[in-house]
């Protein structure tokens, strides 16, 4: 299907300026309509929608600047470019404050002039992709749960369907993939939404605290506690818990987190006293489950209570075609954050950022934007200078980067290995297996060094 024609409306009042231009806007491959004044340029305006305005500056009855006055105030964003044969320095510096987008002098340069079309022409289909994917975000499932591919789609297809359930869940996926975020949205559309959400990480807690922090504690229960104080299993009553980073709570934590699971009752420390709590658990790990097994992190009596509902999250490699989806999400949210006026990243910066393997996932691309876009203030683009530095210019070990948080290589390839053998060599039977996806096994095992 042939591309429409980028439409532009040429306002001069020059008999021959008009039939030169309008001969190479043709051969550049552009429509055009020609007004002879400001006054028919406002009315062509009306009727014939140009995607740019190429207008004369010195015109009788409306001058350009007056003319771009006139659309400014109807709301109209079109790219208006200035021509003039009596330039002043201070003229190109009210045209440019009242918005244009460029001012040429006359005779006109027509070299530049195509450049500088063929820039707005640029920016126009930039603005155009970036609404597109703003329309996305408004229809997407639920926010800030951002994505198109297929996998995210049956992400929150899977969310959706368990979210009134009371069920315990577990959420397995790379630093960074989003873990928080699905169990906010288990909580947002579930029947727990008018509950509290009580979030802690156990990676985050001296493990010599995290009792306290989930259970609670006794007034002088040891040495520092003044007052009684209520846990995290108290705070979420009626609502949902998310147990972060499950796979670093002390081995014998967990046979206590066991009994609270299958009975609901609850215990301070310090105190004899035992009450029962409504809550809903939802855990998260960043470590294979069956490896934090093998490697005695995790209890296996406490993984499968936990796992009546699994959700494994596709490292962000792995859905690249999302990224300009998860850029547009976070541009809206930094231009309310920091007050600034992006509308969106051109085509080489996405191409970088595209091609950059995001070790760190979403998190670190949110970061990479939030960096670019203070970077860029004052402009309306991130270009590709505003870029990390590691990203314009990412060496080789970039392209693949295991999760920093395996414990050793050697044992997980041997699990993957395993898995591959007991399933017959069978990628997508192992891959259901070891609770990943086909293609981050795929991933892991070239990394290995594995021909699985």
């Amino acid at each position: 299907m042939a591309s429409v024609p980028t439409k532009i409306l040429l306002v001069d009042d020059d008999p021959d300026i008009q039939e030169i231009l309008q001969i190479c806007l043709k051969q550049w491959g552009f429509e055009s309509a020609i007004a002879s004044n400001g006054n028919e340029g406002a009315l062509l305006a009306d009727s014939f929608h140009p995607d740019i305005i190429l207008s004369d500056v010195m015109m009788p009855d409306m001058s350009g600047i007056e003319l771009l006055r006139s659309l400014q105030a109807n709301g109209s964003s079109r790219p208006v470019i200035l021509m003039t044969g009596y330039s002043t320095v201070d003229m190109a510096v009210e045209a440019m404050k009242q918005g244009a987008r460029d001012f040429l002098t006359k005779p006109l340069d027509y070299t530049k002039l195509k450049s500088v079309l063929d820039a707005a022409q640029k920016d126009l289909k930039a603005r155009k992709q970036s609404k597109k994917l703003s329309s996305q975000l408004t229809r997407s499932g639920c926010r800030p749960l951002v994505g198109a591919t297929k996998v995210m789609k049956d992400l929150d297809t899977l969310i959706r369907s368990v979210a009134h359930s009371d069920a315990s869940a577990l959420i397995w996926g790379e630093s960074g993939t989003g873990k928080e975020v699905v169990a906010r949205c288990l909580h947002d559309l579930g029947k727990r939404a008018a509950g509290p959400f009580i979030a802690v990480n156990m990676a985050a807690i001296p493990k010599e605290l995290i009792e306290s922090e989930l259970f609670g504690h006794a007034k002088g229960a040891f040495t520092g506690a003044t007052d009684e104080r209520p846990g995290c299993f108290e705070l979420a009553n009626e609502g949902t818990l998310f147990l972060d980073e499950i796979a670093e709570m002390p081995v014998d934590l967990q046979t206590r987190l066991l009994r609270v699971l299958e009975d609901g009752k609850i215990r301070r420390l310090g105190s004899s006293e035992e009450f029962t709590v409504n809550v809903r658990i939802i855990a998260a790990t960043n470590q294979m489950p069956q490896l934090a097994m093998e490697n005695g992190r995790l209890r296996e009596d406490l993984y499968f209570r936990l796992n009546v509902i699994s959700f494994v999250l596709p490292p962000l490699r792995d859905r690249k075609d999302d990224i300009p989806l998860l850029i547009q999400h976070f541009i809206e949210e930094l231009n309310q954050k920091h007050g600034l006026s992006i509308e969106a990243v051109r085509d080489d910066a996405m191409r970088l950022l595209k091609r950059y393997s995001w070790p760190g996932n979403v998190r670190e691309l949110k970061n990479a934007i939030e960096r670019s876009a203070i970077v860029a203030r004052g402009s309306s683009w991130i270009e590709s200078h505003d870029l990390p530095p590691y990203i314009q210019n990412p060496s080789k070990e970039d392209f693949f980067v295991l999760p920093p948080d395996v414990p050793t290589a050697r044992v997980q390839k041997e699990l993957l290995l395993k898995a591959l053998d007991k399933a017959g060599q069978n990628k997508a039977e192992a891959a259901k297996e070891l609770g990943l996806d086909v293609r981050t096994l795929s991933n892991m095992l070239k990394a290995f060094g594995a021909k699985g």
